[in-house]
């Protein structure tokens, strides 16, 4: 997975890491995330764990509506 992103973006490490995770929560990516990672099932079992974990990190940062746009209303579903 991650050597798909990095494929799809460019090199990466830890820092980018965080700093692209902080921007996503705060609702302030810069960059498109392709479709091919975006809704994989690593990103969708993340967003499960991260829902159970702090829901109000989730409804604050709007994932549920820009991942449901992104990869389709059944994306989150069971």
């Amino acid at each position: 997975m991650l050597t798909d992103v990095e494929n799809a973006l460019s090199s990466i490490n830890l820092n980018d890491i965080f700093s692209s995770a902080s921007q996503i929560a705060n609702g302030q990516s810069s960059f498109d995330i392709p479709s091919s990672i975006l809704c994989s099932d690593c990103v969708k079992e993340a967003f499960n764990i991260i829902n159970s974990a702090d829901p109000s990190l989730v409804q604050q940062a709007n994932v549920t509506g820009e991942l449901t746009d992104a990869c389709g209303a059944s994306f989150l579903s069971a």
